[in-house]
């Protein structure tokens, strides 16, 4: 059960949170808002715009989130393909979203009255960015914008893309403060729609491993964390001709999902497959324990650049501090590949061709003692929570911070050229 919305003191900040998603669903922007959220320095209402509503937190959750749906939910459609084309009708309702997130946002929406806002916070997912924006204009508070996906591929194939994107620009540009999921998402934007400063904000670890794991001598137990999403079908074809080469040559290869069933069909050529329910992040925490190699796949090929090219995966951060070596299967020129690689913190295979995770998997133990150990460090550089919150929080709760640095060997903020 969410909160109670209890009166909170008008003297106090609140912040706003706009999003498409429930705090409590299973991807990525719900797990990365649900961190930044959790434990907050202000008060925060997290908005739900989805037409349907997603899961709710527990009762031991101190993140409060109403339901304000951008449309009424259409049943059965919003599971088939046809939900594509019903951000026709999310660009007609938008105006009405706006004037409810206004009445929400000054403390006058409700049975008793809430404590008005102080700032707004969107994620740049769907139309809500836009209703946030106008809120924010209507009653002179700052917005402050969270980049998880290229906008121009997170909304590809839907029919509020070209209304959306004319906008991007205008609220990237009247933004506080942007945060962004990697360096490439903030040089990415800022080419396209404006040099603006932004902060690089991702999910973050509460505790990290304190030495990498070793894994068993013979066995190679692969495990894969998080949707098997259908761009990832020939990742995993590819995978499974590596372990069943690997398997020919007398190494027990299998492997581990903690993502439900595959959302495509799969040729497993012989390989063990384990594959297990979605569940908390400590039962997550537990797989680890028992496991050689972290899969990170990311797609290939044209039709994905603009996803791999900027974002970063929530499953990475997970894995860095976890002490089993990563295996990166992806574009070599994807930005959590260039992160890895610049830390030697994963062996690479950078072609879909199942040799290159042949020969990335049989590096020797030495090899992935040290990328798992680099991984481990960059953990703790980069990505402790304390630090990912300090980041986020800081230009909200003191306008004119920029939080902790985002990356040890490199730029934290892009300023505003003159």
């Amino acid at each position: 059960m969410t909160p109670a919305l209890d009166r909170a003191d008008p003297g106090a900040s609140r912040l706003l949170a706009v999003e498409p998603f429930s705090v409590a669903g299973h991807g990525g922007g719900p797990r990365i808002m649900r961190s930044l959220l959790t434990a907050a320095p202000i008060d925060v209402l997290a908005v739900e715009t989805a037409p349907r509503a997603g899961a709710r937190l527990g009762d031991g959750d101190d993140v409060r989130e109403v339901h304000l749906p951008i449309r009424p939910a259409l049943g059965r459609l919003e599971s088939t393909r046809a939900h594509r084309v019903l951000g026709a009708l999310d660009i007609a309702r938008l105006a009405s979203l706006t004037r409810r997130l206004t009445s929400l946002a000054s403390g006058a929406r409700g049975p008793q009255p809430l404590a008005a806002s102080t700032a707004l916070h969107a994620v740049l997912h769907s139309l809500d960015f836009i209703a946030a924006h106008r809120t924010s204009l209507r009653l002179g508070l700052p917005l402050f914008l969270s980049v998880h996906d290229d906008p121009s591929y997170v909304l590809r194939g839907r029919a509020e893309r070209a209304y959306a994107l004319s906008r991007v620009g205008e609220v990237w540009r009247a933004a506080e403060e942007r945060f962004v999921i990697s360096p490439e998402m903030g040089t990415t934007m800022c080419d396209r729609y404006g040099e603006r400063s932004y902060v690089t904000v991702t999910d973050g670890l509460e505790a990290v491993e304190a030495s990498p794991r070793t894994g068993v001598p013979g066995r190679l137990t692969v495990y894969f964390m998080g949707a098997a999403h259908l761009s990832y079908e020939d990742n995993f074809n590819s995978l499974f001709e590596a372990l069943a080469r690997l398997r020919r040559e007398g190494v027990d290869a299998r492997l581990v999902t903690r993502a439900g069933d595959f959302g495509f069909r799969v040729d497993s050529r012989g390989v063990p497959i384990d594959s297990r329910p979605w569940a908390p992040q400590a039962e997550v925490v537990r797989d680890l324990d028992d496991v050689d190699v972290a899969y990170m796949p990311l797609p290939f090929g044209p039709a994905h650049a603009e996803f791999v090219r900027c974002s970063m995966s929530t499953k990475m951060v997970t894995y860095l501090g976890s002490g089993v070596p990563i295996l990166f299967h992806g574009p070599g020129d994807a930005a959590a590949a260039n992160l890895l690689r610049g830390a030697d913190a994963a062996v690479i295979a950078a072609s879909p061709d199942p040799g290159a995770i042949v020969s990335a998997l049989s590096a020797d133990r030495d090899r992935m003692a040290r990328v798992a150990g680099n991984a481990v460090l960059l953990a703790r550089q980069q990505f402790l929570l304390p630090d990912i919150r300090a980041r986020f929080w800081g230009p909200i709760v003191e306008p004119g911070t920029r939080g902790a640095p985002a990356f040890a060997d490199g730029p934290r903020v892009t300023q505003t050229r003159p």
